[in-house]
């Protein structure tokens, strides 16, 4: 090593690996510039008079003489260069000669062990020193020359983050000038010609062991070799093997960092220097002409690789030596080698895979799995449902390795605990993830044993590593030896670019806690919003918890409302909510089958009442149409309530799915006798094997029109059959109809449709355009005749109102279906009585919902509907039909002649009593006696 211009350390070669000695040299009879300190500065020419030694003999094979030692014991002397054994460079000649050095006046030249050397060799060479000075100065060689100042800053820059901003990712000419330690060193920058800045750098990704001999971090002679009396094993040695391939050698230097891994980004570094925190040093990368010293320092087992160093790597390219993977290559090679720190640890590490082999239902081969996400308790837990052949489904309670979320209760960053959760929700619940467990986190006090894992997407996304990217979580610094992620490297250099971005935890924001508000804290609040709710058809939300087979709390993310739902007009067996008790039968399994349908799904909900509690009643639908009432009772896990089974839109379905519980013997009816029930499934016509049987087909209706009887002729009227209420598919339609038609046709005259053609014709009442089938098309008069397809009423439109019917509008079926009233004929036209008849059937039916039973449909007439019409509020029995009384008001006749008469014998006695109260009281037609006969 080089000192001063004038003085060298030499040091011998290691002994058993060893650091050796190390002596100091002055060149006898030279007197060259001095180089400057943080208290004063360089004389001219003093850097590039040491760089010219440094560049000749630094880490080079050298021979020397003592000439002469002083009192106070310092050895002057002379060196000579042994690149050519047989013709050795004299050092300080060669000095002189470049002009890079004066010779010391009134010099002696003295030996130790003589007095006098003015005579012979030793003149000889003073001679020959002069006469090289003297040239020097002639041609104004070196210090003979008119000197160019150097700006050189001995200091840490004033303003680091200012600094780093300037320089960051750049590669950076730079000597070292001194060593701390194995990884930390003082490098002179050379930034330019002129401007040189001294700084104190951390090697990133690596720590060596603190050495005893501490080279303190600046130029001062007086502060060198000062003595750390609690260094570290292999500090020493990690120190003098930086030394003899850095110290005064010129590098590559990249810097990346400041040093507090709790620095967010750049602006909150730049904040903490302008409260004057004292930055000691920078973190950065060295590379030397031969390789990485990091990576050398890490295979010989004399430094550790430093994790949280991962995320200031990532940003550097590779051929500057940015990545964290060859640092672990090299720190594994110095382990399994057993060198240097490794040479006492035992190879396998810090016991994590003897954790892993004590994972739960099985050997270490159950570190690495498949399942399916049940539940997301929060943005860094989650519950898997793990199934294998043979094996029973298990959920296993994972926690995400190494990251680290808000506290949901935390009033300031909350809400991103709850962002983070939902998230997670979203892309993860019901979705097959890959597991590989990293390490289980042993029990502490109240906190159980965990499994920490790396859980991923079949595409290879680490959930993770999705929080981290998205300022939802931070990446836990762990202790050198702690168990962590398998792609921790991966995780710290997502969050430094989620800290650059200023995402999320790195913003500097607040996220509060958002404000729920409970909607089922009372009844009063709760009826508080039923009208509106139940104005809408269908309401989005999630399944926020499950309480059993039937009860659920709800959440709209939207309103930051949340309601308890009851599932109507079912009954599901209770669950055992604490220990000691015990749930009905089926009642586990219910809670079970649920939570694995729906449980944090999103579903539709339809709300019809609500409960003394403030609990709403109505119906749940996932996968956009399923019905859960109705799956929960065809799986027999739930039994139809016949209390409210009338009052619900969903009675029909529900009955169904019961019978087909009790037919295959479902759960709550494996032990029902399907012997003593009567099957429910009939042909449509109410025939079946030849036997007249009821057929029990109950739909919602609305009655769309109604045309009078002719003499001779039924009654006849056209119905739509409703789904929850409406039919949403005519509503779409009708809309884009409406606009479709704002525009003029320009399509051929109208006088080309021929019977049967469907076409788009205005109706005059409003003047609104509707699907249309032309009945008879009258071309003297420019006119035809059109049945209005979806609502069942005719009308005679000029051919100016008609238009073709685009394409796209006829895929949907015509929804007015044909119907009659069964076992009954209304008075026609040809009773007294018919108008009236016709009257009072109107005000009953006409632009009305109601429920309709089809008993019969007629083959001869294109599958005529015979429909018995029963009131909503009313329970369907024969005595509460629209039918009977119609009969019992004297109305209409009893159909003796219908062929389905046979298979309906209780809604003909119904009707036999309906038309003696109807004599009795002499109505309608009956007002002057019996005046017909049936």
């Amino acid at each position: 090593m080089y000192n001063f211009q004038d003085t060298v350390i030499l040091r011998g070669r290691p002994a058993n690996g060893q650091p050796p000695k190390e002596r100091t040299l002055h060149l006898y009879g030279l007197s060259a510039p001095r180089t400057g300190s943080r208290d004063r500065p360089d004389e001219p020419w003093a850097f590039e008079a040491r760089e010219f030694v440094r560049q000749l003999i630094v880490g080079k094979d050298v021979a020397f003489s003592i000439s002469y030692t002083s009192p106070s014991g310092a050895e002057f002397g002379v060196i000579h260069l042994m690149d050519n054994p047989t013709s050795p460079l004299d050092v300080p000649f060669e000095i002189v000669k470049n002009g890079w050095s004066k010779l010391r006046e009134n010099i002696s030249f003295k030996h130790n062990d003589s007095d006098d050397v003015s005579d012979g060799p030793e003149q000889e060479r003073r001679n020959l020193l002069k006469l090289a000075e003297e040239n020097a100065k002639r041609d104004g060689l070196g210090i003979w020359a008119d000197a160019t100042p150097l700006e050189i800053n001995y200091s840490m820059p004033e303003d680091p983050a200012g600094f780093l901003s300037e320089h960051k990712g750049k590669p950076l000419d730079a000597i070292i000038e001194s060593i701390s330690n194995g990884t930390t060193v003082r490098a002179r920058l050379l930034l330019g010609p002129a401007q040189h800045q001294f700084i104190t750098l951390t090697m990133a990704g690596v720590r060596s062991p603190r050495s005893r001999q501490h080279t303190n971090a600046t130029n001062d002679s007086a502060a060198q070799g000062q003595n750390i009396p609690d260094g570290e094993p292999f500090g020493d040695e990690a120190r003098f093997f930086t030394e003899t391939r850095l110290l005064q050698r010129k590098v590559t230097v990249v810097l990346i960092s400041l040093p507090s891994p709790q620095a967010t980004n750049l602006a909150a570094q730049t904040s903490q220097v302008q409260q004057n925190v004292t930055v000691g040093s920078l973190i950065g990368i060295v590379q030397h002409p031969a390789g990485s010293i990091a990576a050398l320092l890490l295979a010989n087992g004399l430094a550790r690789v430093v994790d949280w160093h991962a995320g200031f790597l990532s940003s550097v390219p590779e051929q500057l030596g940015g990545g964290m993977e060859r640092l672990r290559k090299a720190e594994k090679e110095g382990r399994d080698t057993k060198r240097g720190l490794w040479k006492t640890l035992a190879v396998a590490g810090s016991g994590s895979a003897t954790s892993k082999d004590n994972v739960p239902g099985g050997s270490s081969s159950k570190t690495k799995f498949e399942g399916t996400v049940a539940r997301v308790w929060s943005g860094e837990q989650l519950s898997i449902r793990v199934s294998a052949p043979g094996q029973k489904i298990v959920e296993r309670k994972i926690q995400l390795s190494s990251v680290r979320l808000p506290r949901p209760t935390d009033p300031k960053m909350g809400g991103l605990a709850s962002d983070a959760r939902e998230m997670l929700r979203r892309k993860l619940i019901g979705k097959q993830v890959q597991v590989a467990i990293d390490y289980i986190r042993p029990k502490e006090g109240d906190y159980e044993e965990k499994e920490c894992a790396t859980v991923k997407l079949p595409a290879g996304v680490n959930v993770a590593n999705l929080l981290v990217e998205r300022g939802y979580a931070t990446v836990l610094r762990h202790r050198q030896g702690e168990d962590r992620s398998s792609e921790y490297d991966q995780l710290m250099a997502t969050e430094m670019k989620a800290q650059t971005e200023g995402k999320g935890l790195h913003s500097g924001k607040e996220f509060p806690l958002p404000k729920i508000t409970d909607v089922s804290e009372n009844a009063n609040r709760a009826n508080s919003y039923l009208s509106g709710w139940k104005r809408q058809t269908k309401m989005p939300g999630v399944v926020d918890y499950v309480a059993s087979g039937s009860r659920f709390k709800i959440w709209f993310p939207k309103q930051d409302l949340k309601f308890t739902l009851v599932l109507s007009a079912i009954k599901c067996p209770k669950t055992a909510r604490h220990p000691g008790e015990k749930s009905e039968p089926f009642g586990a399994e219910a809670l079970d089958f649920v939570n694995q349908l729906i449980l944090q799904r999103d579903v539709d909900v339809q709300v019809e009442a609500t409960d003394k509690s403030g609990g709403f009643i109505g119906s749940l639908f996932f996968n956009k149409t399923e019905n859960l009432s109705v799956l929960l009772v065809r799986e027999g896990l739930a039994s139809c309530n016949e209390f409210s089974l009338d009052r619900s839109p969903y009675g029909k379905e529900l009955l169904a799915a019961e019978e087909e519980a009790k037919k295959n013997r479902k759960n709550l009816w494996r032990d029902f006798d399907t012997q003593n029930t009567e099957a429910l499934t009939y042909a449509s016509n109410g025939v079946k094997d030849g036997a007249a049987r009821p057929n029990k087909e109950y739909v919602d209706i609305l009655v769309s029109d109604v045309r009078e009887p002719s003499e001779g002729t039924r009654l006849s009227f056209s119905v739509q059959v409703l789904k929850n209420g409406g039919i949403p598919e005519l509503t779409q339609l009708m809309s884009d109809f409406s606009l479709h038609h704002r525009t003029a046709s320009t399509t051929p005259n109208a006088g080309q449709y021929r019977v049967g053609d469907l076409v788009s014709a205005k109706f005059s009442v409003d003047n609104a355009w509707y699907r249309a089938r032309i009945c008879k098309n009258m071309m003297s008069r420019k006119e035809a005749d059109v049945v209005f397809i979806d609502y069942g009423n005719s009308e005679t439109v000029s051919h100016s109102n008609l238009r073709p019917l685009d394409v796209r509008f006829k895929t949907l079926p015509a929804q007015a279906k044909e119907a009659t009233l069964s076992f009954v004929k209304l008075l026609g036209t040809d009773s007294e009585y018919g108008v009236e008849a016709m009257d009072r059937f109107k005000s009953l039916v006409e632009g009305r919902t109601l429920v309709a039973n089809i008993d019969y449909r007629d083959p001869a007439q294109k599958g005529l509907l015979h429909l018995s019409l029963y009131e909503p509020s009313d329970s369907p029995t024969s005595i509460s039909s629209i039918n009977t009384t119609l009969v019992q008001d004297g109305y209409a006749l009893i159909d003796n002649g219908a062929p389905y008469r046979s298979a309906y014998p209780d809604m003909y006695r119904a009707l036999q009593n309906a038309k003696t109260e109807a004599k009795k009281n002499r109505a309608g037609a009956y007002e002057f006696g019996d005046a017909f006969e049936d």
